[in-house]
């Protein structure tokens, strides 16, 4: 019960980078780019103690990435619509998903070549 509950937390902290992009847009591409890799860092180092297992160290994954995802556009779209309304806007957008998507990529990939490294070695010396 209590891993579920853990589990269940990780899940919804990892939705919460949608929250802060609603209540930033307004600093534009800079300020989200600023505040989302450490957040990030945090979400992958939470769900890298939480799951115990990589299939759902994988899942929360994906789900730091679609809510990442989802809220740099969102966040794009509202700045475009209240602030800017230049083309420009869309495209710093659409490279920040960019490196959302290589950055979360790179902060799954590692820590999985880790523990799998990490148990290589148990298995060895055992």
């Amino acid at each position: 019960m209590k891993n579920k509950t853990k589990f269940i937390l990780a899940v919804i902290a990892n939705i919460l980078p949608f929250a802060v992009s609603c209540f930033f847009y307004h600093g534009g591409a800079v300020l989200i780019m600023f505040l989302y890799p450490p957040f990030q860092i945090m979400l992958t180092l939470l769900n890298y103690a939480v799951a115990k297992k990589a299939l759902r160290f994988c899942f929360l994954n994906a789900m730091m990435l679609l809510s990442s995802i989802t809220s740099i556009e969102f966040a794009t779209q509202l700045y475009y619509k209240n602030i800017s309304s230049d083309t420009e806007t869309l495209s710093v957008g659409r490279f920040e998903e960019l490196a959302a998507f290589v950055f979360i990529l790179v902060l799954t990939v590692v820590p999985l070549i880790l523990r799998a490294i990490g148990t290589k070695n148990k298995e060895s010396k055992e």
